[in-house]
């Protein structure tokens, strides 16, 4: 939040820090969909003096702009912008001349979803006059209505109080990739509890990655399970991501954590995920043992090791009718 009207560098009322706290706290909600390792590159637009909103990624590169620093956003281009991952900004609330007919975090918005990739995930701190204040008619009515805001967190009235100011705000996460897995509300409180860091999603991805390309064939069978189920494509990759979340006696857990897992690695919500083990549970194809256990049904643990060790050779499905069953159930076979 700042004051673009100002005609010298000093400090006003009007320039506000984000609150290194409340910084943390926006940091926290963002890590928890999204893995560090996953974000490469940050735009802030009004980077401030010190770029306070990207403080908790010091491995990010940042695409700064602030106008008092002579690089103005709204000069920003599509090409300066096109690696960006993630959009981190508090832009100013009060207008300036150029666009004193306008309403600032609008004007700001409109530019960034101009400028940046598709789909990329934007984090925004709003007065809450910018959802609340609009009319029928309004054409930033119309414009809310075509965003993807998937998250909201309320801040209270005196969140920058460190600063004298006084002010009705809130935060928005806007776009559905990695958001949609976050919850609809936030309060901006010491109670609220966010979720855990994705911090072992890396290996974990890279593990999956390296299973496609190599295993593509297995890929191909468990998709094909699933349709042969009438089952989504998504039931089948999440059936080769389960391989490796099992231990040695082929059983899982499903809590959490590993949903929001399982989530990013097959692009989807984790609520999507406790669908799809509902479907897999309902299709025999895993067994529920006990509260957020679960056993694996299409493989062995000699065939699984094989997996894991990339020791076979072929790859095939056997159909098995067991006693008083009226469908067979597949069964992976590895040589």
């Amino acid at each position: 939040m700042q004051n673009t009207a100002l005609k010298n560098n000093a400090p006003a009322k009007s320039d506000i820090a984000t609150p290194l706290e409340l910084v943390k706290f926006i940091s926290d909600i963002v890590c928890s969909v999204i893995p560090k390792d996953n974000i490469r590159t940050i735009l802030d637009p009004c980077a401030g003096l010190d770029n306070r909103l990207t403080h908790y990624f010091p491995d990010a590169n940042v695409i700064s702009y602030e106008k008092k620093l002579g690089k103005d956003f709204f000069e920003a281009r599509k090409v300066d912008c096109s690696e960006v991952d993630l959009v981190l900004v508090n832009p100013p609330f009060n207008n300036d001349v150029k666009h004193k007919k306008t309403f600032l975090p609008e004007e700001f918005l409109r530019k960034i979803i101009d400028v940046v990739p598709t789909n990329t995930p934007i984090v925004m701190i709003v007065p809450a006059g910018f959802r609340q204040n609009v009319r029928k008619k309004s054409k930033r009515l119309l414009f809310l209505s075509t965003l993807e805001i998937s998250s909201i967190v309320s801040l209270p009235l005196d969140v920058f109080e460190d600063d004298g100011i006084l002010f009705h705000t809130e935060i928005v996460f806007i776009g559905s990739r990695y958001f949609s897995k976050l919850k609809p509300h936030y309060t901006y409180h010491e109670n609220t509890v966010v979720n855990k860091h994705l911090k072992n999603s890396k290996s974990f991805q890279s593990k999956l990655l390296k299973f496609i390309e190599i295993d593509s064939s297995l890929l191909s069978v468990t998709r094909n399970i699933a349709f042969s189920l009438s089952l989504q494509e998504r039931a089948g990759h999440l059936l080769a991501a389960l391989i490796y979340k099992l231990d040695s006696s082929n059983k899982f857990i499903i809590n959490a954590d590993s949903r929001s897992e399982l989530a990013v690695l097959i692009d989807t919500s984790p609520q999507v995920i406790t669908n799809q083990i509902k479907a897999l549970v309902e299709c025999h194809l895993i067994t529920k043992i006990a509260r957020g256990t679960y056993s694996y049904n299409l493989l062995s643990s000699e065939n699984i090791q094989k997996i894991l060790s990339q020791n076979f050779e072929s790859i095939s499905v056997e159909l098995k009718y067991f006693k008083n069953d009226l469908s067979p159930k597949p069964l992976i076979i590895l040589e």
